[in-house]
């Protein structure tokens, strides 16, 4: 009976320890299924739940066998030893009941933390429904575009469908169906002849495309053949690189893909070695009339390349993402950089020039420069981020021109767009925000 003691000791031991992790996780992960919002959780756990109850089930044998030593020592009855075993195995009932209660339970809380709300600062800015429109569906971008013939602006509003063009007053105007579903897009006038092509940046490991005017794809990267051999696109960013009035293309890559840059034509000009380029800008780091590339790169910080690829020198201390701030009356450029739960407005030369403590966690931050008190004075900054995509909820947060949080809501949304809209006849901003077919507008109260 000992060899048998023994065996079903450390089996019902390490059982205790493993099986309540395992009811914790998929409680987590079924419950965020009944809610319609799978997470990574979900996505990820079938591979990562046997690495995460590994620990505890190793654990639990080592615990098992040291019970077995301390009973074997002591001497107990074939009788003691089966009443053991039998409360040892009420336990596993009871605390495996507990471990789906506190999956549950975090699913809940979960769910009323992220409930699309407005969190703080209701008396601080003012909402109201700008436009709707549901062949839009799932707003990514929104644009002020010039019209050359007029030289009125106008607004581009760009969902994964389609774009719709709009005055400034809300009033709507065409809309331009998409023959492919896109990622972040954005309006581009690849020949500076006043036509506005579509630069579909993608959204990571997918390609990157330009669509026309009519919403038709001339090209995307890498091709539907060659994606495999290529590798997969994480974004891509435009400039006029060699100064001939038509832009070129910045393509960043996934895992050791590289940089690479495209004609107008999406034909290949030349590449660069890079892991994970996961952000690209095309600005004028000089103010020399000669645009820069800025693109990141694992290891190495934000990479700076002149226009044909050589590199000048690196942004250190900045892993990860960035992005351009929208930079409204500010002429130096400055960078948006995430540091754990904070973002960081950056340099060029790498100094934090401001810093924002961020509510919980979220990916893929913009930030716009908002004059809710007109141009002259100081500017309020917005962020618009994805909390969860496949969960479907983003958030907008407002800084006062101090850093101080002065508004917070939650959306129902995978994905944000912000964008001023200047009042001319005030000389003040009000603030754009898209969310899924809608456009909302805040100003101050």
């Amino acid at each position: 009976m000992r060899p048998k003691f023994c065996s079903s000791i450390l089996l019902i031991s390490t059982v205790i320890f493993a099986i309540p992790f395992l009811c914790y996780y998929f409680a987590l992960m079924f419950g965020e299924l009944f809610f319609g919002r799978p997470s990574s959780t979900w996505a990820i756990g079938f591979i990562w739940i046997p690495l995460l109850v590994f620990r505890p089930a190793v654990v639990g044998m080592v615990v098992g066998f040291i019970i077995w030593i301390v009973f074997t020592r002591l001497k107990l009855s074939d009788e003691i030893m089966k009443k053991i075993r039998y409360s040892l195995l009420a336990l596993l009932i009871v605390i495996s009941i507990l471990g789906v209660a506190l999956g549950l339970k975090k699913v809940v809380e979960r769910e009323n933390y992220y409930a699309p709300r407005v969190v703080s600062g209701k008396d601080q800015l003012k909402k109201t429904q700008f436009l709707t429109n549901d062949k839009l569906r799932g707003i990514r971008s929104i644009s002020v575009v010039t019209d050359k013939p007029s030289a009125n602006e106008k607004l581009v509003i760009i969902g994964s469908k389609g774009a719709l063009f709009t005055e400034l007053s809300g009033a709507q105007g065409a809309f331009v169906s998409f023959d492919r579903r896109v990622g972040e897009t954005v309006p581009v006038d690849v020949e500076g002849n006043g036509v506005f092509e579509f630069m579909n940046c993608g959204g990571g490991w997918q390609p990157v495309s330009l669509l026309d005017s009519t919403g038709r794809t001339l090209w995307m990267y890498p091709s539907e053949t060659r994606s495999v051999t290529k590798g997969a696109a994480d974004t891509m960013a435009a400039g006029d690189l060699n100064k001939n009035g038509v832009l070129e293309f910045v393509v960043g890559m996934n895992a050791s893909g590289g940089l690479h840059t495209l004609d107008a034509k999406g034909k290949e000009i030349w590449k660069q070695d890079a892991r994970n380029v996961f952000s690209v800008e095309v600005i004028d780091v000089n103010q020399d009339g000669t645009p820069e590339i800025l693109h990141s790169d694992v290891g190495k910080g934000i990479v700076i390349r002149k226009a044909n690829g050589e590199k000048l020198g690196n942004i250190k201390n900045c892993e990860g993402g960035f992005s351009l701030l929208h930079q409204g009356n500010i002429n130096n450029p400055l960078l948006l950089v995430r540091d754990h739960n904070r973002l960081k407005l950056i340099d060029l030369k790498g100094n934090v020039v401001r810093s924002f403590d961020l509510p919980g966690r979220g990916q893929r931050p913009q930030a716009t420069l908002i004059y809710f008190n007109g141009k002259h004075k100081p500017s309020y900054y917005a962020f618009v981020r994805t909390i969860q995509a496949t969960g479907k909820r983003s958030d907008l947060t407002v800084y006062d021109p101090e850093g101080k949080l002065i508004y917070h809501e939650l959306f129902e949304a995978s994905y944000l767009a912000a964008a001023p809209l200047r009042q001319k006849e005030k000389g003040v901003d009000n603030l754009l925000v898209g969310e899924n077919s809608k456009v909302w507008l805040y100003s101050m109260n």
